[in-house]
């Protein structure tokens, strides 16, 4: 991404990035959430949450989730299983020590059992997966930072 077309990128990820590197307080209305899952989860989740306060990013690898992080500095992330070379547990080791203060969310699916301890014992929030999106945005809600709490809109289901 060119110089001026960061500049002219609005979304919560990049406001909260150049406030960040100018100093100033970041005073959005939506919650900047990473989301780093290797399955099908980016559409539904996109889908599900749509009109909810929130901006979602996706990254179906943990190591571009890294990345991803020190560039979008999020308010949340949100880290379900995944079958690349950086696993979970990796991830989660890397951010408790780079970001001790970051909310982490851990998908769970039904053969996790030692992650979610793993991830409990790192201060991480588990969550069964895949997510539902009413749990999701609840504990999304809790987690956000105090002083930027988000109003959770009640969701608009279509079967």
């Amino acid at each position: 991404m060119s110089a001026a077309a960061w500049e002219d990128d609005n979304s919560v990820f990049h406001a909260r990035r150049r406030a960040l590197v100018a100093g100033r307080e970041i005073k959005p209305d939506r919650l900047a959430v990473l989301v780093i899952d290797g399955g099908d989860q980016a559409k539904a989740l996109k889908d599900a949450l749509a009109g909810q306060p929130v901006e979602l990013e996706f990254a179906k690898d943990p190591a571009v989730g890294l990345f991803l992080l020190g560039r979008t500095c999020p308010d949340v992330v949100v880290v379900g299983p995944t079958d690349a070379h950086l696993d979970t547990r990796s991830f989660l080791q890397v951010v408790s020590v780079q970001e001790p203060e970051l909310p982490v969310i851990v998908g769970i699916d039904a053969k996790g059992g030692d992650l979610a301890g793993y991830a409990a014992g790192l201060g991480a929030a588990v969550l069964a997966h895949p997510y539902q999106p009413d749990k999701l945005m609840r504990l999304l809600h809790s987690l956000a930072p105090v002083q930027r709490r988000i109003d959770v809109r009640p969701l608009a289901l279509d079967f």
